[in-house]
């Protein structure tokens, strides 16, 4: 159960006994170890995967600003250039092209 989660035992054990109720109750014990069948193992998983955290965790892929995969890209890309990093660090602030571009071309001079 460990395992499939991504934990160690350790910290599974803490959790159930700190009563954590995202983890389901074990089925049985077998030489006083903790057991799961598989399909409830796999869906507790499932429901960590789709957790606001999974999800931010997973899109960020431990990204030290926590930027999406493409993101991350762009600045890794450009991080010699100090000003592409702050653009790519803040993509999601910058306004689409669609909002810019009357305010551009009623600017520019025909």
């Amino acid at each position: 159960m460990a395992e499939l989660g991504g934990n160690t035992a350790s910290t599974l054990r803490a959790c159930i006994s700190c009563g954590n109720s995202e983890v389901p109750q074990p089925q049985t014990a077998v030489g006083g170890r903790d057991q799961w069948p598989r399909a409830v193992a796999e869906d507790w998983v499932e429901a960590r995967q789709r957790s606001h955290e999974g999800i931010r965790a997973t899109m960020s892929a431990g990204d030290r600003d926590n930027l999406s995969p493409g993101a991350a890209e762009v600045r890794d890309r450009f991080a010699a250039d100090s000003l592409a990093r702050d653009v790519a660090v803040s993509l999601d602030r910058i306004p689409p092209t669609d909002v810019l571009g009357p305010g551009v071309e009623g600017t520019v001079p025909e």
